[in-house]
């Protein structure tokens, strides 16, 4: 991750370890950068944030998560649902309901991934 600049607008989430939002996000601003880490005020208080990472630095099961913009965590989310929905389609005893046409699309799709 890139280091950031005083001053700069970030937007946080209260999420538990697998990035699972527990609330509405909130729109941060970098209040100081050091050499190993940086702080954000908009919380209420400040927070401590590794510079290689961008994680919070006290790990705990719920912690605050930080993106570049609140359009690049819209993104990330959902992306999130549409991988459990598919997962939740194709996984388990079931078969998907589905014909060879839209398998043959989705397995074209799955190796544009690997090329």
């Amino acid at each position: 991750m890139r280091k950031p600049v005083v001053g700069e607008k970030l937007y946080a989430v209260y999420s538990n370890r697998f990035k699972e939002a527990k609330g509405p996000g909130k729109e941060v601003t970098v209040s100081k950068v050091g050499r190993k880490y940086f702080y954000v005020t908009g919380i209420g208080y400040d927070v401590r944030f590794k510079n290689d990472t961008w994680s919070e630095a006290i790990e705990l099961d719920y912690r605050w998560v930080l993106w570049e913009s609140k359009e690049d965590y819209e993104k990330y989310s959902r992306l999130q649902a549409l991988l459990k929905e598919f997962k939740n389609r194709f996984d388990g005893w079931n078969k998907p309901n589905i014909n060879l046409d839209q398998a043959m699309r989705i397995k074209a799709i799955l190796e544009e991934e690997s090329e």
